[in-house]
C-alpha cells in the first residue's frame, strides 16, 4: 500500500483533489469509517493506551509491564474495533463525533498520504477494511521535556508540573503539596519508559510501515534509539520499509550516531514545533531561545543533502490565541527559513480556551478577511477560524485569567507580547463574549 501510495500521490494536485472526494465521503450522514482502528494505536505518556492521540484510553489497560503485542490484541481493544465493522460510533471517539468536519482526527487520519489509498479502495468497495494489523504506532515516551510552553500541559511535559500546580492549587483553593498533587502523580507514572524490556521487544512489528515518537521531547529519552537499533538488527522486520516519525521542539539536533542509525530506514519525518519568531516564539515556548532554535532550522535544511533525501524536515506551527494574530508574518519568516507550507494544515488548538475560535465575532472577522484566499496555511487558517466553535461563552474570559495567571507566575506579559491582539480583545466588550 506504502509503495502504491507514493507512486500516485506525490503529486500535490492530483492527491488534494482526491482527498477532498475522500473528504466528502467520510462526512456523509451516517458515515462512521475510521481508518485508524484498523492499523493504529497510540501510547500515551503514562502509558495508558488510546485509540489515537484524541481518543480516550482505555479502561485499564496500560503498557506497563505489558508488551506492544498485549496490548495491541487485548479483548478490550478489539471489542472497540468491533464497534467499527458494525458501523457504530463507539464515545471513545467522541472528540471527532462532537467536532466532525473536515478538522476531525478521523478524518485528517484516514486522509493522510500513507493511508488514502486504503481509505480510497474502501469507499470505492475495493477493500472491506477489516484487517487488523499495527501498521502506524504512536509512541509518547514519557513526559520529559525541557520546555513549558503554554499550549501545553504536565500531559506532555514535566516541566510543567509545578506550575500546573500552582494554577490548580490558585483555581481550586488546595492545600495539598505538590509531592501529594496529581501533577507529581501523573509525572511519576510517566516512569514506565525505564522499563528495558519494552524498548528491546519488537515482535509485534512486522507490518509496521509508520512509527511515530512524540513527547515530551522525545530526543530527551534516549532508549527510544535502542528500539531503533532493535529493529535494524531483527531478521524478521524489513526496516527499510520503515518511517520513522518526530514531534520535536527544535532544540535539539542528532548526533552522527543517531544519524547513523536513521540512514538505516525508509525515511525520517521531524515535524518541528514552532508556532512562531523571536519574542512571541519565547513567550509561547517557555524556556526555549528563538536564536538557538532557528540555528537547527536552518541545519536541519542542509542535514537533508546529506543523508541522500532520506530526512525531510517540516514546520509544524500549531495555531492558537497566542498566534494567530500574526500568521502571515510569521510565514513569511518561515520562508525565508526554507519552509513552505505547500500542504493543507490542519494543526490547531481545538480543546480547553485556547482555541482562536474564542475569540470575538469582530476580531474572527477581521482575520478571516486578512488570510482567506493567500497562502495554504493561511487559506486554511481563515477557513478555520469560520467553522463551528465547539467552546461556551465563557472561554474566552477563563482563557484570558489563565493567561493573566502564568504571566504573573512567570513574570512574563501577553499584553506587552500581543500588544495588538490584547487590545483588540479590550475594544470589544473587554474581553468577554455577549
Amino acid at each position: 500500500m506504502q509503495k502504491k501510495l507514493i507512486k500516485n500521490y506525490t503529486n500535490f494536485p492530483q492527491y488534494e483533489s482526491r482527498r477532498q472526494e475522500v473528504v466528502d465521503w467520510l462526512l456523509k450522514d451516517g458515515n462512521n469509517y475510521c481508518a485508524l482502528p484498523y492499523t493504529h494505536m497510540a501510547i500515551e505518556a503514562n502509558g495508558d493506551i488510546r485509540p489515537c492521540c484524541v481518543g480516550k484510553p482505555f479502561k485499564n489497560l496500560n503498557i506497563r509491564n505489558k508488551s506492544i503485542e498485549d496490548v495491541w490484541n487485548d479483548p478490550q481493544r478489539q471489542k472497540f474495533v468491533d464497534t467499527f465493522d458494525k458501523k457504530m460510533k463507539n464515545s471513545l471517539c467522541n472528540a471527532c463525533w462532537v467536532d466532525n468536519d473536515k478538522h476531525s482526527m478521523r478524518v485528517t487520519a484516514s486522509t493522510r498520504f500513507d493511508v488514502i489509498q486504503h481509505t480510497i479502495d474502501i469507499m470505492e468497495g475495493k477493500d472491506s477494511g477489516r484487517e487488523r494489523s499495527l501498521k502506524w504506532l504512536e509512541i509518547k515516551p514519557g513526559n520529559r521535556c525541557n520546555l513549558k510552553c503554554r499550549i501545553c500541559g504536565v500531559h506532555n511535559s514535566s516541566q510543567w508540573a509545578k506550575d500546573q500546580y500552582q494554577f490548580n492549587k490558585h483555581t481550586n483553593n488546595q492545600d495539598k503539596k505538590f509531592k501529594d498533587s496529581k501533577e507529581f502523580e501523573y509525572t511519576a507514572s510517566c516512569d514506565w519508559i525505564d522499563n528495558k524490556d519494552f524498548w528491546a521487544n519488537v515482535k509485534s512489528f512486522k507490518e509496521i510501515s509508520t512509527i511515530h515518537f512524540m513527547g515530551g521531547e522525545p530526543f530527551m529519552v534516549l532508549e527510544h534509539f535502542v528500539m531503533l537499533k532493535k529493529l535494524i538488527e531483527d531478521p524478521d522486520v524489513d526496516h527499510t520499509n520503515i518511517i520513522i516519525r518526530y514531534n520535536t521542539n527544535g532544540t535539539y539536533f542528532p548526533t552522527l550516531a543517531q544519524l547513523k542509525i536513521w540512514k538505516q530506514f525508509n525515511r525520517v519525518i521531524l515535524s518541528i514545533s514552532v508556532d512562531d519568531i523571536n519574542d512571541r516564539f519565547e513567550y509561547q515556548r517557555s524556556l526555549a531561545s528563538w536564536k538557538d532554535v532557528k540555528r537547527n532550522l536552518i541545519k536541519y535544511k542542509k542535514l537533508n543533502d546529506s543523508m541522500g533525501g532520506k530526512l525531510t524536515a517540516v514546520l509544524d506551527p500549531c495555531v492558537s490565541i497566542f498566534n494567530v494574530w500574526w500568521i502571515d508574518e510569521i510565514e513569511k519568516e518561515f520562508n525565508q527559513l526554507g519552509y513552505k507550507f505547500e500542504f493543507p494544515h490542519r494543526h490547531f488548538v481545538t480543546s480547553d480556551y485556547y482555541d482562536a475560535r474564542v475569540l470575538p465575532y469582530e476580531i474572527k472577522n477581521k482575520l478571516i478577511k486578512k488570510y482567506k484566499n493567500r497562502s495554504q496555511w493561511q487559506t486554511d487558517v481563515a477557513e478555520f477560524l469560520e467553522s463551528k466553535n465547539p467552546h461556551d461563552r465563557t472561554a474566552l474570559s477563563e482563557a484570558l485569567k489563565s493567561i493573566e495567571f502564568y504571566d504573573k507566575l512567570r513574570k512574563e506579559s501577553f499584553q506587552q507580547i500581543n500588544n495588538i491582539l490584547y487590545n483588540e480583545i479590550r475594544k470589544y466588550n473587554n474581553g468577554t463574549i455577549t
